[in-house]
């Protein structure tokens, strides 16, 4: 990856995702809606990592007290903005709908998933991730 491109990508901690997604009033708020409103508008683009990810879907369901449903309805849109990049993207947005559609956590969703997309088998004493 050349010195220039990787200029124009930005990796996001959890909390500005969050900030970002619970409307948070504080000047981190404004900093994090800042952040993707420039990345809205080509400046950089947002690389989501899988353990963010997994982190924000914990601490929304943990800390702010998300529904599976409300998580999914607020982070499912990521995975339609161009400007946010990850080369499994794909398998996130399953691992998501996985996560909204079971009692499973989100972990499991994300290793479910990804043993489908790459054909490799899942091993688990989990009883209710070997239903899937």
């Amino acid at each position: 990856m050349s010195r220039n491109l990787k200029d124009k990508i930005s990796l996001f901690d959890t909390n500005i995702f969050l900030r970002f997604i619970t409307g948070d009033k504080s000047e981190y708020g404004s900093k994090s809606r800042e952040l993707f409103k420039q990345a809205q508008k080509e400046e950089f683009q947002i690389y989501l990592d899988e353990l963010v990810f997994g982190e924000v879907v914990w601490t929304m369901q943990s800390f702010y007290k998300y529904s599976r449903r409300e998580i999914y309805d607020n982070l499912s849109r990521f995975f339609d903005f161009d400007f946010i990049i990850n080369p499994r993207k794909k398998t996130l947005r399953k691992a998501l709908e996985t996560y909204a559609s079971t009692n499973l956590s989100f972990s499991d969703c994300w290793i479910y998933e990804l043993s489908k997309s790459k054909l490799i088998k899942l091993e688990t004493f989990d009883k209710e991730l070997q239903k899937h």
